[in-house]
């Protein structure tokens, strides 16, 4: 989903990607040595809840906001914008 993140003041275009993520396992990571990667799960009420000031992460998170809602109101026998 391309969006461009500051109107006007640059013409960068950032690409955002979102994926929904079914069963995985954990596999270890080999990073180079001053590579330094944190990565969490964190709960969607807690995401949600978040002061985030970033365009390309407001766009991902309110992606899936809408997709939360029209899940939950959608009729499964339909096909939804996200499906």
């Amino acid at each position: 989903m391309p969006s461009y993140s500051s109107e006007g003041m640059t013409d960068e275009l950032a690409h955002i990607m979102v994926l929904h993520l079914g069963p995985f396992k954990h596999e270890p990571r080999h990073f180079d040595p001053d590579e330094h990667v944190e990565s969490a799960w964190i709960p969607w009420s807690d995401l949600a809840a978040t002061r985030i000031t970033s365009s390309n992460s407001m766009i991902a998170i309110q992606h899936e906001a809408l997709r939360r809602l029209l899940a939950k109101n959608s009729d499964k026998d339909k096909p939804t914008l996200f499906s």
